[in-house]
């Protein structure tokens, strides 16, 4: 008994060897990154490519979010856009954090004092450099990049992994971007 004890631990060692040994170093790096990382990595102003309508952006262009870290591990997430009619800049500022500590993908967004919506970051290039948010819901989402218009080949990819979440890309309207900074 005490022979078999032993060998089923060294095929059991072995088994768990072979797995870690088979399996991505990027898959353990994905579900080991550092908490504050994840909402930190967003910190700084994003251009709106593309997103689906709503009533709330209707008529506005050179929309962009501005996030800024906090030490409390929040977001200040400064939201603006111009009137394309009027020409005048409306901007309004919420808070949002991550509510789930196994699901860095989420955040919630504190609206108004007891109004919070929650949202996806449905993807995140490797560089940083584009990325798409969304409600839960599929209702809302936004294409997002650091520059203010992003290449055919990159918005077409980001449209293409919307639309494998689950967003009605069908409906994807493009933000204008001409107003500079």
């Amino acid at each position: 008994m005490k022979h078999y004890l032993q060998n089923k631990g060294k095929v059991l060692s072995l088994i768990i060897s072979i797995l870690l040994t088979a399996t991505s170093c990027s898959f353990f790096k994905g579900l080991l990154k550092p908490e504050a990382a994840g909402l930190k990595a967003y910190e700084g102003k994003w251009y709106v490519i593309a997103s689906l309508p709503n009533r709330f952006e209707e008529g506005l262009v050179c929309s962009t979010s501005v996030f800024k870290y906090n030490e409390d591990r929040t977001l200040t997430v400064t939201n603006s856009a111009r009137d394309k009619s009027t020409g005048r800049v409306k901007s309004f500022t919420v808070k949002a954090w991550n509510p789930d500590k196994n699901s860095p993908e989420l955040f919630r967004v504190q609206i108004f004092f007891t109004m919070t919506r929650d949202f996806r970051l449905v993807y995140v290039s490797e560089d940083n450099s584009s990325a798409i948010i969304g409600s839960e819901s599929k209702h809302l989402m936004w294409i997002l990049s650091r520059a203010p218009s992003t290449d055919d080949e990159t918005l077409t990819m980001l449209i293409e992994k919307a639309a494998g979440s689950g967003y009605d890309t069908r409906r994807i309207i493009m933000i204008e971007q001409s107003c500079g900074d």
